[in-house]
């Protein structure tokens, strides 16, 4: 598992992405959770009706088949 921080702004974009903890050693889960959560979407958070940026943890699981 990969877990990383993320801030996702006013749009619903992905912004910023931090790696928190990965597998060690790392045989590129990082980078390829770092790739596919920098393309997801999301609807942004609110406060009183307006959009506003969120900072969220997220896991992301791998399983190998």
């Amino acid at each position: 598992d990969v877990y990383k921080r993320q801030v996702v702004d006013e749009s619903g974009r992905v912004v910023e992405l931090e790696v928190l903890r990965a597998p060690r050693p790392d045989p590129g889960f990082s980078q390829a959770a770092l790739d596919a959560v920098s393309a997801w979407r999301y609807r942004p958070g609110s406060v009183n009706g307006r959009p506003v940026a969120v900072r969220m943890t997220v896991v992301v699981e791998f399983s190998l088949q």
